[in-house]
């Protein structure tokens, strides 16, 4: 039989050799024994330990914090805490206390303290807390078995929440699904659990401060011996500014494209519709250069070539204009006119009068950009003269509905397929348009020269082919009577 010594020798081995520092008290916080770690720990031998207070060993200030877990402990209750320290070298050191009541024949006899070094485990779970927070992912766990869920701390972050209320069950986690992207979230985390499988998703969240966050979501089941599913886990990443980094780039690139495609146009459109100005022009100098010709001859190859030379100077002053309208640079300067004057004034200087008749539903001014006016006007009569038919009138209503100048000609009007493409840049809708030739910029011109006075330029079809109308509205504020 082994001696009260040789047992006590034995339990001391055993104590020491465990990977915690363990020690006993009693119930009157007193220590009954201690592992040479433990005593290690507060600079001792477990010998000189042994009879200390609690409150001596620790300080007021740690006995303090541990009071309330050891007397939990003294009336049965398990307790267990996290806490950091400085060791006697001064390091920072975090551990893992864990208070059991000792019970001898039913009864608690003392409290037995198990502390274990964990500075190791929670600076890895640092690292990976602050690359997790680098990478904008959170991971999760929920144990199909007793149902608890784990977050980390960077999946709070992204989903906004308080890290001390706890990760929310998978029900609740639900409620933070856009309601547009739902049920395909539910459905795929569904499908995952009913077939074992992976997934891997994009959908957007609203946050606990209701701001929207696109994020990636991947889980994965894991699997028991035979099959059942023991627990799913996954990470959630906020993709938000790369989805809008990508989103940007698109745009910047469609402009880009649209920009590319706008030097084209332009080149082509200097190919080919100064080209016949420019040769006329040429060959009408080339004419003067005969000394043959007589003076009316040469009086009318002077006429002609000033035309031409008008007619590239106009083409010129449109690509401008057009750089201007891009650009945003162009600014109305407002005038208040009597609005018949003004269009009579217009159809002159298109040297239109004998062709375009004018109807004005009682006395109106209008107030708006009177050079803009005429502009928008001189491209619409000029389309109606080049590809309508007659009669051509510009009608000027006021009010709910017809509130705005029409230009109306008895044509055939736009065939339908192409009216949603009237309003771009170079566009030249139908056969009559593209053999006509011209610019192919002047309803984008009357129609964004209409937009920076705060009015519409758009297209209205006539019934059947009884002719058509371009409609120019603008602000009611516009209009006085």
């Amino acid at each position: 039989m082994k001696t009260l010594g040789e047992e006590r020798r034995h339990l001391n081995a055993l104590l020491d050799g465990l990977p915690s520092m363990v020690a006993l008290w009693d119930l009157d916080e007193r220590n009954v024994l201690a592992s040479a770690a433990y005593a290690d720990w507060f600079g001792c031998a477990p010998d000189d330990l042994r009879d200390m207070d609690l409150r001596e060993v620790l300080g007021p200030e740690d006995y303090a914090l541990l009071r309330p877990y050891y007397d939990a402990a003294a009336r049965g209750e398990r307790r267990r805490f996290d806490r950091h320290v400085i060791d006697r070298e001064g390091h920072l050191r975090w551990i893992e206390l864990e208070l059991v009541p000792a019970i001898v024949d039913g009864g608690v006899c003392g409290v037995l303290v198990l502390a274990t070094d964990v500075t190791g485990h929670r600076e890895s779970e640092r690292v990976m807390d602050e690359a997790q927070a680098l990478a904008q992912l959170g991971s999760w766990a929920i144990d199909n078995v007793d149902g608890s869920v784990m977050w980390t701390p960077e999946l709070y972050r992204i989903f906004g929440l308080d890290e001390t209320a706890g990760a929310p069950g998978l029900e609740a986690s639900t409620g933070y699904l856009h309601p547009d992207d739902r049920e395909a979230v539910v459905g795929a985390m569904g499908k995952s659990l009913r077939a074992g499988e992976p997934y891997e998703l994009e959908y957007r969240i609203i946050r606990a401060d209701g701001a929207v966050r696109h994020v990636i979501s991947r889980g994965s089941p894991e699997l028991g011996a035979a099959g059942e599913l023991l627990r799913l886990i996954g990470t959630v990443q906020d993709i938000t500014e790369s989805t809008l980094l990508a989103s940007e780039s698109m745009r910047a690139n469609a402009e880009l494209l649209r920009a590319n495609e706008l030097n084209a146009d332009v080149i082509a459109m200097l190919g080919h519709d100064i080209r016949s100005p420019l040769g006329a022009l040429e060959g009408f100098l080339e004419m003067l250069d005969d000394h043959a010709l007589s003076a009316a001859e040469r009086t009318d190859a002077v006429t002609d070539a000033r035309a031409a030379a008008h007619s590239l100077e106009r083409m010129l002053g449109r690509i401008l204009d057009l750089a201007a309208i891009d650009s945003g640079a162009i600014v109305p300067v407002v005038e208040t006119f009597e609005i018949q004057a003004e269009l009579e004034r217009i159809v002159r200087a298109c040297g239109l009068e004998d062709v375009v008749s004018i109807e004005v539903l009682g006395s109106q001014c209008w107030t708006f950009d009177r050079v803009h006016l005429e502009q928008i006007l001189g491209n619409l009569l000029g389309n109606a003269v080049r590809y309508g038919a007659a009669p051509i009138r510009i009608c000027a209503r006021p009010g709910l509905g017809t509130h705005g100048l029409a230009v109306r000609d008895g044509g055939s009007g736009i065939p339908g397929h192409r009216i949603g493409t009237l309003f771009r840049r170079f566009d030249r809708t139908g056969e009559r348009q593209s053999a006509a030739g011209g610019a192919g910029f002047g309803l984008y011109m009357a129609h964004r020269l209409a937009e920076a006075n705060g009015g519409t330029l758009h297209y209205e079809a006539g019934p059947g082919t009884g002719g058509h109308a371009f409609v120019l509205r603008a602000p009611a504020a516009a209009w006085t009577t």
